[in-house]
């Protein structure tokens, strides 16, 4: 019994030191792994002999300062830049591998990493070297890896890109499993800023079997802009990715620099799918908004060229898009419904082609290459442009489409093999442009019987030039009124965008049904220097002169001040225009038919005067011995008329005037004061049924008037004024106090 409990009491002693030991020996044991894996020594030493040769044979290296252990599995990596052939390309403050632990593979509870910076832009030369880098080197070593993460998380990336745009993002995933050549991931968010606009993208269910098949949905949203759904699934060599699209009602588009874009991307739907097989790729995307459809579909061949089919539906929307507003011109004449456009390209050439329809219009456009030629057709059944209602026309762009975006020198050569204007057709008509760094030039033929022309226009700097002869030009080309006339003359006009310049026409003939008519020259110039201008017109049927210190602006006020000085009614300021002005008309009566003026006026028509704002003075005479203009007629006119500071003076006579349904004869009215009062003088013969003779005389102010003598007669009964009358007006409203005229046979009385 006592050798018993004497050997028990030694078991428990040796159970007690062994325990002891044990522990002491793990104790010891761990302090030095922790001391061993806290040694910056060994760290070093380790890291120079098993990571940096790798590394090294890649062209990296990493500016390793150590890691610290903490017990029992967590690790920190204090500021690290990883350097690519010997230049900083990513610098990182810090990261963090916490319970690392072994079971049947190697696992980490968690790995963080905070602040890494990208020293390169993302699309540089040094970037894409890196990541080619890394990728033939993961190729290479194809090895059996297993491991377990629970969790990643990114706290922030950030850089810029090659054109200074700056970007950043923060992510995480949650339970990675690699496991061989398997890999799960259950999700995987992602927050990124690029250039100030935020996005979020979300994957669900990534995987990655033993037979190389990828899965997994995708989630991509940016708030007032876009969100997208989708999913890929399939293998590294045939993959299909499916998706949709859809863009917010009200679009923010500032942000990204494109919103001039927002009509065309505002509230829009898309679905698209794809598919990426043997090198080959073929995808499409559907969709559109109000505005426009659009069927695109894009083919990749193993060849290394790309197509684009694209098929697009336009309404009258589409084209309120801001875009076109420099092409109204061109709008106003033709708006496609539909558009069609071919694209194929290896990335060093394109070959494309256009078409457009309407209804009645088909325009197509195409080029085998962006250094060849392009090649146009344009088939208008309905045009409606002015006058001209159809035109069939074949076209070159050369040398090519480049040039013409860039700038440099090109030519448009065009044939209209028909054209119909009014009715009328032309066929053979030749366009040539050319554009040089300092000239355009415009040539224009045709041996058309009804457009035989032969036409130059020329464009340097901002001076125009037209050169150029009608051999026979039927007008009703143009204006449809003037059918049956043919116009013949040699042009020579040269002018700038001010207007300043010269025009010449001679050998004039205009045959037209009735007669023809002859003009040996025609010329006009406009001359502008820093204290006159000088407009000048002069041809067998015109003389026309102004010259001073002027501006055509000026002529609506000089106009409403000379009238308003005659009626006294407003006081106008007098505008600081200073000129002289002469007219004298021959038979311009053929001219007037030509520019469709219900106007004639006679030969020997000579009118002709003087403004001076600055002296406040005018004057003006005229001699028409005939005018109709509407309804409205007058013979043998003579007006002089004239402004000196507050003194006027008008005196007209005509031996007879026309207007509306009044006929006067002998007409004699003469005006004369100062600023704001007149004395009026007036008599003549009113033509009716039985002619009346009248005579008045009076004043004449702003807003009333007074006759102080008046009489006329009715056949063989006369009438004469009584007493002064007086006349207000304002408005549309008109007082009259006692106007009273009386003769042997009764009285006229206007009262109220």
């Amino acid at each position: 019994m006592n050798k018993s409990k004497v050997q028990q009491n030694r078991l428990k002693t040796w159970r007690y030191y062994t325990i002891m030991s044990a522990f002491s020996t793990l104790l010891i044991l761990a302090l030095t792994v922790n001391f061993t894996l806290n040694s910056r020594s060994f760290q070093k030493w380790l890291f120079a002999r098993y990571v940096a040769p790798s590394l090294s044979d890649i062209g990296l290296s990493i500016d390793f300062s150590g890691f610290d252990y903490r017990f029992p599995s967590s690790f920190y990596v204090g500021p690290t830049t990883l350097n690519y052939k010997d230049s900083a390309l990513i610098t990182v403050k810090d990261i963090q591998l916490n319970d690392v632990f072994w079971s049947s593979q190697m696992g980490v509870r968690n790995i963080l990493v905070k602040q890494c910076e990208l020293q390169s832009p993302l699309d540089d030369e040094r970037m894409q070297g890196f990541i080619n880098a890394i990728s033939s080197n993961s190729d290479d070593a194809a090895q059996s890896f297993q491991a377990t993460i629970g969790s990643i998380s990114l706290d922030s990336i950030y850089g810029r890109t090659s054109n200074d745009m700056s970007w950043a993002f923060s992510g995480e995933s949650r339970n990675l499993l690699l496991l061989d050549d398997k890999l799960s991931v259950d999700h995987i968010s992602i927050l990124a800023v690029l250039d100030g606009v935020q996005f979020t993208v979300v994957s669900e269910n990534l995987s990655k079997n033993s037979n190389g098949q990828i899965e997994f949905d995708y989630s991509l949203n940016s708030d007032g802009i876009a969100k997208v759904d989708g999913g890929l699934s399939g293998y590294v060599d045939s993959l299909y990715v499916e998706g949709a699209i859809q863009t917010d009602t009200s679009i923010e588009l500032a942000a990204l620099g494109i919103e001039e874009f927002k009509p065309v991307l505002e509230a829009c739907e898309f679905s698209f799918n794809g598919l990426w097989y043997n090198s080959e790729g073929f995808g499409q995307i559907l969709g559109g908004n109000s505005s426009y459809s659009i069927r695109s579909i894009l083919k990749q061949e193993g060849s290394g060229f790309y197509r684009t089919s694209t098929d697009l539906d336009l309404s009258g929307e589409f084209y309120n898009w801001s875009f076109f507003t420099d092409f109204e011109p061109i709008l106003g004449v033709f708006r496609p419904k539909k558009a069609k456009i071919d694209l194929k390209t290896d990335f060093s050439d394109i070959s494309w082609s256009t078409i457009l329809t309407d209804k009645n219009n088909r325009w197509e456009f195409s080029s085998e290459s962006q250094n060849d030629p392009v090649r146009g057709m344009l088939s208008c059944d309905q045009i409606m442009l002015g006058p001209l209602e159809s035109a069939q026309v074949q076209m070159s762009i050369l040398p090519n489409l480049s040039a013409v975006i860039k700038g440099d020198d090109f030519e448009i050569l065009a044939a209209l093999q028909e054209i119909r204007s009014n009715g009328i057709k032309i066929k053979g008509l030749n366009v040539r442009f050319e554009h040089q760094l300092d000239r355009d030039t415009l040539w224009l033929s045709s041996l058309d019987p009804n457009c035989d022309v032969e036409l130059n226009y020329s464009r340097v700097g901002t001076l125009n030039s037209i050169v150029g002869q009608l051999n026979a030009l039927d007008l009703g080309i143009i204006d449809i009124l003037d059918t049956g006339q043919r116009l013949t003359a040699t042009a020579n006009i040269n002018f700038t965008d001010k207007g300043l310049g010269s025009v010449l026409l001679q050998d004039v003939v205009l045959m037209r049904p009735e007669d023809v008519v002859f003009l040996r020259e025609l010329s006009l110039t406009h001359v502008l220097n820093a204290k006159s201008r000088s407009l000048v017109l002069s041809s067998d049927i015109l003389d026309f002169s102004v010259n001073g210190n002027w501006d055509f602006s000026d002529f609506s006020k000089v106009s409403t001040h000379v009238f308003q000085d005659i009626i006294v009614q407003e006081e106008e300021r007098w505008p600081q225009a200073v000129f002289k002005f002469d007219i004298q008309a021959g038979n311009v009566g053929w001219l007037a038919d030509l520019m469709h003026l219900d106007v004639f006026i006679s030969e020997d028509t000579h009118i002709f005067g003087n403004y001076n704002g600055t002296r406040k003075m005018w004057s003006t005479t005229m001699f028409i011995p005939e005018v109709i203009y509407g309804n409205n007629s007058g013979k043998d006119i003579i007006l002089a008329s004239s402004q000196t500071q507050n003194v006027h003076n008008t005196t007209l006579k005509a031996d007879k005037l026309k207007f509306d349904s009044w006929n006067l004869t002998s007409l004699n009215l003469s005006s004369n004061g100062i600023l704001g009062h007149k004395r009026i003088k007036f008599s003549g013969v009113v033509e009716d049924s039985i002619p009346s003779r009248i005579s008045l005389e009076g004043s004449l102010s702003s807003g009333m008037a007074a006759i102080t003598s008046g009489a006329f007669n009715i056949g063989e009964s006369h009438f004469t004024l009584l007493d002064t009358a007086h006349l207000q007006w304002q408005n549309a409203q008109l007082n009259i106090d006692s106007l009273i005229l009386a003769g042997d046979d009764g009285r006229f009385v206007l009262n109220g």
